[in-house]
């Protein structure tokens, strides 16, 4: 099956040097790789404004695809006090154009609140160090990518005092998704990763 993946920018959706947060994702999740279709939200018609009507724009340009597309898959970043509005326009723009297989994902804030839920993930993707910091809470982080970034910057000086030889950042972000255990993130980020966990049912077993 082939998936169009739409995200916010290329570190989401992929590029010639990163497979993609959400293809990622999608790997672990669904414990299988598809082919994908990408396009960031810009790239997208310049036509169609608000979330509801990119999302419609997205449907409409994964179905003159060919080879067909299977499915579409929708991630883009969420203030937290903007989720219900959100969330009632995508649903509406959903039920408003033909039936695909669809997933929405809101990520709260960033997808990165996503990244940062796993300790033992943050252990695969930095250092034993990354994975003590607790965060019981990644979605109320008005600044994930931020933390994510701090962190990050923290291994690689850790990994440089002893001489180690780095790990390019790609490929830990890289390490750090396909161990993340989606029951964990999905019970410290309810409002965004739950809902998205339970919206690629109709991927599994395709």
């Amino acid at each position: 099956m082939i998936l169009f993946v739409v995200g916010e920018d290329p570190t989401d959706v992929g590029s010639e040097s990163y497979e993609g947060d959400i293809p990622l994702l999608l790997a672990n999740v669904l414990a299988r790789r598809f082919g994908c279709r990408r396009a960031t939200l810009g790239e997208l018609p310049r036509t169609h404004r608000g979330f509801g009507a990119k999302l419609i724009a997205a449907v409409h340009l994964a179905n003159a695809q060919s080879p067909p597309t299977g499915g579409v898959v929708f991630v883009i970043d969420c203030p937290l006090h903007r989720h219900g509005v959100l969330r009632k326009e995508l649903a509406a723009a959903r039920d408003s154009v033909p039936i695909l297989p669809m997933a929405i994902g809101l990520a709260i804030h960033e997808i990165e609140a996503w990244l940062l839920a796993d300790p033992e993930a943050r252990r695969a993707g930095m250092d034993m160090e990354a994975s003590r910091h607790s965060y019981p809470r990644p979605e109320e982080d008005q600044n994930p990518k931020a933390t994510y970034a701090g962190l990050l910057g923290e291994a690689r000086a850790r990994a440089s005092s002893v001489g180690a030889v780095d790990t390019d950042d790609f490929e830990r972000r890289r390490l750090l998704i396909a161990a993340l255990r989606p029951d964990v993130v999905a019970n410290l980020c309810p409002t965004g990763f739950d809902p998205f966990l339970k919206n690629l049912r109709p991927f599994r077993g395709t």
